[in-house]
């Protein structure tokens, strides 16, 4: 059976600012044109949402465990069928990413790495957490953005596959926006 979350999170800025601090960093580094995968869409959806209405170009591939979070992605699309345009949030476990069946990414979010890996992936072969990191990295372009969020539960056990991927050359260092560590995709190729 499929791990899933058992509920839909809400915007709570006080205790996840990550989705808000993201846009922010997409309108701040002037982002435009860009395919972007968000790794974990809120109840909220405020990624999806925000960027359909700043009017960039952009579009925003989400991923959900949460059966509610995808109830209301589909409320939103019935009620704004624009956005259907912008903003795609699928229902899955991210540990059964398979980049094949997407399009390369300019800007991805791993907010929420570690925190969801548990022995119920390994009945259905689900990637590790460090198998998702490579996976993610491999789809987005050389050059692109990797973001991470500091305050996420699993932080402390994702800061040692981010130094990890640094190491092996799948991304460098970039810059620090409020709770986001930046990094960006290099040159070398991931098998």
């Amino acid at each position: 059976m499929l791990n899933i979350w058992d509920a839909n999170w809400g915007l709570e800025l006080g205790l996840c600012p990550c989705d808000l601090h993201f846009v922010e960093m997409i309108a701040d580094r002037n982002i435009a044109n860009s395919v972007i995968y968000h790794f974990g869409s809120g109840g909220h959806h405020l990624v999806g949402v925000d960027c359909m209405k700043a009017g960039k170009g952009n579009v925003v591939i989400s991923i959900t465990a949460a059966p509610q979070e995808e109830k209301e992605y589909e409320k939103l699309i019935i009620d704004q069928p624009q956005l259907a345009h912008h903003y795609i949030c699928y229902f899955s476990d991210i540990y059964t990413f398979e980049g094949r069946l997407m399009p390369v990414f300019d800007v991805t979010s791993v907010f929420h790495l570690c925190e969801f890996r548990s022995d119920q992936q390994d009945s259905y072969a689900g990637h590790t957490d460090w198998e998702v990191l490579r996976r993610l990295c491999k789809q987005t372009r050389n050059g692109g953005l990797v973001v991470f969020y500091n305050g996420s539960d699993g932080w402390k056990k994702s800061e040692p596959l981010v130094a990890k991927a640094v190491a092996e050359g799948l991304i460098e260092a970039d810059s620090m926006f409020k709770t986001l560590p930046i990094y960006r995709r290099t040159a070398k190729a991931i098998g």
